[in-house]
């Protein structure tokens, strides 16, 4: 590929990435706004299965990453809900057929007592918060606005009633609109460098089309020399035939010469002149390019720091899910190309929320640190380790079949178990459990996955600290 045109469609690329990724900032703002602004507003008469039902499949989908398009009508049933409640209205036939069931501990029989109500109210509270915090552990936040998230989440750990909970939704909202300052800057930076090249190459252009024309005016130069030359000898010639007498001939043939002379001294004297010009266009031409490389090749390793740190989950400081979907997808093309084996491990550490709610989130924080940490010492270096989201971490295994793939999983599971994390002093067991499945014929990365996670949910109930396989391999 042409250099210039590769380097071209880099920035193009980048500017367009960009712009995508403002445009994804813009509706998970607009959205969380809307979403979570109106689960602060949840009182204490929350007992009812179809609001239930709505915020279940409503957080199920933020967890999942869906789209505006997917959160429209959900956000939307849970405000229908909301309205109904407060007006007093019970839920319509309808909406009870329809409601997702919420989960069994949300079920009730009877509206809670008036003294349950500050305790309903602290739980709502709590999950909002819990929410809230796993949102801003997803978030990709760029090294601008980490001060900022961390900040958020502080204040969060600490405890914030419904009524300081618009003010965290309102920080979270203004978290976003800053790192979408921030992809804005980046891409007015990248097309104000993009200006300075076209301006730069305008330049050389220039630079080039002038030495063009004086190497043209040079060629033209000589030409005219040239004609002067014989123009002169045939004057001579002239003269010679002519001349009357000796001295008559040499009096004309002197002075045809040094009429020559002056032409050529008039001619070295221009082209000393175009030489020096030419000179002067080189060094200048050097200089641009010079600069133009300098400046490129601090641009590229800008653009490859970003998009490295764009893969890379800033807690546990081991490739994340974009990265995850990226890597996946190169192997399981050439699973499809070679057939080699090709596994997937998935892990979820056991019991992480009880460590959240028992010693805090930042103790929840040092424990994907350390199984994180484990797992990237002990996983072969053609192996990839990802961090899936929240508690869950993704181990794709090259050229291993499910018996091998079972054998390095024990080991892990076994490092994990035996992980040393203490607590004020007093050491906390830490286990997870782990789903494996191989790709088989016309698997894609998401029927592997959907696999090994259903393996996963079989070791959760097995008595979780263990590892399933799943039967198609």
């Amino acid at each position: 590929m042409d250099p210039d045109n590769d380097w071209k469609q880099r920035y193009y690329t980048q500017i367009e990435r960009l712009e995508q990724q403002e445009q994804r900032w813009q509706e998970i703002e607009r959205f969380l706004r809307q979403a979570v602004s109106r689960l602060t507003l949840l009182g204490a008469d929350i007992d009812d299965r179809v609001l239930n039902g709505h915020l279940h499949a409503l957080r199920a989908a933020i967890r999942n990453e869906a789209d505006s398009l997917s959160l429209q009508p959900l956000i939307d049933a849970v405000s229908d809900d909301l309205r109904r409640l407060e007006q007093g209205e019970p839920a319509s036939e309808a909406g009870d057929e329809t409601a997702p069931a919420p989960p069994a501990e949300a079920a009730s029989d009877a509206p809670p007592a008036d003294d349950d109500r500050a305790a309903l109210d602290a739980l709502v509270s709590q999950a909002t918060r819990e929410m809230l915090i796993e949102l801003l552990e997803r978030l990709p936040v760029s090294s601008e606005c980490v001060a900022s998230a961390h900040q958020l989440k502080e204040r969060l750990l600490g405890g914030v009633d419904s009524r300081g909970m618009p003010a965290i939704v309102a920080g979270i909202a203004d978290l976003i609109a800053g790192m979408r300052q921030v992809v804005q800057q980046e891409r007015r930076e990248l097309e104000q460098f993009l200006r300075q090249i076209t301006q730069r190459l305008q330049e050389l252009d220039r630079l080039v089309a002038a030495s063009l024309d004086q190497h043209e005016a040079a060629i033209e130069a000589g030409a005219d020399l040239d004609r002067a030359v014989q123009a002169e000898v045939s004057g001579i010639r002239s003269s010679a035939a002519g001349a009357a007498d000796l001295i008559t001939l040499r009096a004309m043939i002197e002075q045809r010469l040094s009429t020559i002379t002056e032409h050529v001294t008039e001619h070295v004297a221009n082209e000393r002149q175009r030489a020096e010009q030419e000179r002067q266009r080189a060094e200048a031409l050097a200089q641009r390019l010079k600069t133009m490389e300098q400046e490129t090749d601090s641009l590229r390793d800008r653009v490859r720091q970003e998009s490295q740190r764009a893969l890379i989950d800033p807690l546990t400081g081991i490739p994340n899910r974009l990265a995850w979907n990226e890597r996946v997808g190169q192997e399981a093309a050439r699973f499809r190309r070679y057939g080699t084996p090709l596994s997937v491990l998935v892990w979820d550490i056991d019991r992480f929320k009880q460590i959240n709610d028992t010693y805090g989130h930042l103790a929840g924080d040092n424990v994907l640190k350390i199984i994180a940490r484990t797992f990237r010492e002990l996983v072969r270096d053609t192996d990839f380790l990802a961090r899936y989201g929240g508690e869950e971490f993704v181990i794709l295994m090259p050229e291993t079949d499910l018996a091998e793939a079972r054998s390095a999983a024990e080991k892990l599971r076994a490092a994990v178990e035996a992980c040393k994390f203490h607590y004020k002093g007093k050491r906390v067991p830490i286990t997870a459990s782990g789903g494996l499945a191989s790709f088989t014929g016309e698997d894609t990365p998401e029927s592997v996955f959907a696999r090994a996670d259903a393996a996963l949910y079989r070791a959760k109930g097995g008595g979780r600290n263990r590892v399933e396989v799943d039967g198609h391999g």
